[in-house]
């Protein structure tokens, strides 16, 4: 059937149609594509080995692609940790005092190669110690690929530095002293699981090791982990203020009516520039689908090409020994262009999803290049209830290292020019594209550069393809001046040398010259003419009576 169907599409793409490609869902094995550990950071160190509160901690590190595909949307977290007196482990794992987003929306081709840095702010009261900086690498908040964010043990990668401050103190949850349901969390086994219906209540310690002081608490619960804002189950959410002496003071948590699925209760205490993060991980058993992976085996699509679109599915709400959790799928897979065209729309089931991982694929062939698209996938239970969905955007233009073409022109009277005069507009166009004339998004700076090295004139704009504008020349002395454009994100510069002339001065002479009036001569008197006709009347008269005699 499989080679029948890509017979016929090959066919099809050979005349030229160009409506929804053929094609047909496979069982593959998920592992094949979702690797984890397929995100590899093989370096980060911090830039010095000790630091003392207010200092700023910068972090280097860099990461490969080993997946064998492109990955989209990428993140990179970060998590500070305390760990202690000692560069050892402890029981139950270190503390988190902060995390945060290094980057996201980052798009890596198989076998990119990304590097960057952060920094991290030492607060005024830490403790002395060795800290602990844990990198991860997720999708959209959504697929781990490499290090688990919900469990501090399993970092993708994971450095160290120490602080000297011998006033220092901390504010810390206890995780020794963690309870759900009143059993001991232990924080390095697996989840914990409770039937549909229980309350779950969750007790812990918050050690004060400094003077009494009001603390801010914060309580929040996610569904599956705490990466995704929009996972927050609201209704849990809560925040006070609570008076805590030197020592301990008891907190606790109460959970109800939680459905099927696996939680993340996280606590954050806060106290100036202060903070102490705990996450306890259980799991309401029954039946929630989730989508673990999804993706495309290459990108750009070329015209002719064979894709494969990818995907695994699994209920979550079980441990992978319980094969009675289960549900009957199902689902669709969609490609959008984009112009909204529907390009690819399979779908898959009814089948029993269980605790054990299942992986699909799709392969298909299109007759036209795609360069930008939206793939998206669903899962619903046999009642037509939403599981799980993912939206994925492929755009060729935000991938790293593709080939850019950054290119400024100036204009005078609409046609290319790089010579004007004092007072003339300079009137520039940038252009930010691809190889393929495609339209790259970013923010540029322009400046204008006099030959003094004084900077006259600045603007930062965002740009999407290209950008125009005017800058104005009054008041600059003439001289060889630098235009230039500068996209920070991409280390991308462009310059144009612009010559501004001073304009030349035209010195118009009034000659004024005086002449004597000539006066016109006085008119005759008006009765002359009838003097004239008199005489003329006369001598007329006189000739016919001469002729008579």
């Amino acid at each position: 059937m499989k080679k029948i169907i890509l017979t016929l599409a090959i066919l099809l793409s050979i005349v030229g149609f160009q409506g929804i490609a053929l094609a047909v869902v496979e069982d593959v094995d998920c592992f094949q594509y979702y690797k984890f550990g397929g995100i590899e950071f093989n370096e980060l160190y911090p830039e010095k080995v000790s630091y003392s509160p207010g200092d700023k901690v910068k972090v280097s590190y860099e990461l490969n692609n080993l997946l064998g595909h492109p990955v989209v949307h990428g993140e990179v977290k970060a998590q500070v940790l305390y760990r202690g007196l000692k560069d050892i482990d402890r029981t139950e794992g270190d503390d988190i005092i902060d995390e945060f987003f290094v980057v996201r929306d980052l798009n890596l081709k198989a076998n990119d190669t990304y590097s960057d840095e952060f920094e991290w702010l030492v607060p005024k009261n830490a403790k002395s110690g060795v800290y602990v900086v844990n990198l991860y690498f997720l999708v959209k908040d959504k697929f781990s690929l490499s290090g688990l964010s919900f469990m501090t043990s399993v970092p993708g990668r994971t450095t160290t530095f120490e602080v000297v401050n011998p006033n220092g103190y901390r504010i810390s949850f206890d995780k020794n002293n963690t309870f759900i349901n009143d059993k001991r969390y232990l924080f390095r086994a697996s989840t914990p699981s409770f039937d549909p219906g229980t309350l779950v209540k969750i007790k812990t310690e918050l050690l004060n090791e400094g003077e009494q002081e009001n603390i801010r608490i914060r309580y929040d619960l996610y569904l599956w982990d705490d990466i995704d804002e929009s996972s927050r189950i609201d209704r849990f959410t809560k925040e006070e203020t609570i008076n805590v002496p030197k020592g301990l003071k008891s907190i606790e948590y109460a959970l109800a009516d939680l459905p099927a699925g696996v939680y993340v209760a996280r606590f954050t205490a806060t106290s100036g520039d202060t903070k102490s993060i705990l996450k306890v991980r259980f799991l309401m058993k029954g039946v929630k689908g989730k989508i673990i992976y999804l993706g495309l085996d290459h990108f750009p699509l070329l015209k002719g090409d064979n894709t494969t679109v990818f995907f695994c599915i699994e209920n979550s709400a079980a441990h992978a020994g319980d094969l009675s959790a289960r549900f009957v799928g199902r689902g669709n897979v969609r490609i959008i262009d984009s112009e909204g065209n529907l390009i690819l729309d399979e779908s898959y089931g009814p089948e029993n999803v269980t605790p054990i991982i299942e992986g699909k694929k799709i392969e298909f062939t299109y007759p036209k290049d795609m360069r930008k698209l939206t793939l998206k996938a669903d899962l619903y239970d046999d009642k037509g209830i939403l599981m799980d969905d993912v939206e994925l955007i492929y755009d060729y233009s935000k991938f790293l290292n593709i080939k850019r073409n950054f290119e400024l022109t100036t204009l005078k009277d609409g046609k290319e020019s790089t010579t004007f005069l004092i007072g003339d507009p300079i009137s520039w166009v940038l252009r930010y594209e691809d190889e393929f004339k495609d339209p790259i998004d970013g923010e540029v700076i322009i400046y204008l550069v006099a030959p003094d090295g004084k900077v006259v004139h600045m603007d930062k704009k965002a740009i999407h393809g290209a950008l125009d504008g005017l800058i104005r020349t009054d008041g600059l002395d003439g001289g060889e001046y630098e235009l230039k454009a500068i996209e920070p994100k991409e280390h991308l510069k462009t310059v144009k040398l612009i010559n501004i002339a001073g304009r030349t001065t035209t010195t118009t002479i009034s000659v004024t010259t005086t002449m004597e009036e000539i006066k016109p001569e006085r008119e005759a008197p008006g009765y002359l003419w009838l003097i004239g006709i008199a005489m003329v009347i006369i001598i007329i008269a006189v000739m016919i009576w001469g002729r008579k005699r």
